[in-house]
């Protein structure tokens, strides 16, 4: 019966410290608009965004996924990440060989068919 406790109460306290670290505070990220043009009656901006980690551990990968405002005709509007689906990217080969250890950055850009930035969500992050 102790056992049993023991387990169960190991098992809570790992759930409980799952939910604590939430990807949104392991990685902050700002984005910077570095130019725009107008053509043909359309904006288009051009944004660099970086990711910080947080984190103290070094991040071999993790998920991007552009959620809103994210305006592209192109595969090549969006660079520095590796695509994985509509509009969902990780990092390139190179920085999952050698991580992104504490406190280093990460920046990738894009160009975006409007005025304003995208919105861009952080998730299934890996560490080793």
């Amino acid at each position: 019966m102790m056992i049993k406790a023991i387990l169960l109460i190991s098992c809570i306290f790992a759930f409980l410290s799952m939910g604590v670290i939430s990807d949104s505070n392991q990685i902050s990220m700002s984005q910077n608009q570095t130019s725009t043009w107008d053509d043909k009656n359309t904006t288009f901006t051009v944004w660099e965004v970086m990711l910080v980690n947080n984190w103290n551990a070094t991040i071999i990968d993790l998920t991007i996924t552009a959620t809103a405002n994210f305006f592209s005709s192109k595969p090549s509007d969006i660079w520095n990440v590796e695509k994985v689906s509509d509009k969902v990217y990780h990092f390139q080969p190179y920085l999952i060989q050698n991580g992104l250890s504490t406190g280093e950055n990460f920046t990738f850009g894009y160009i975006n068919e409007a005025k304003t930035q995208a919105t861009f969500e952080i998730s299934n992050i890996k560490t080793k």
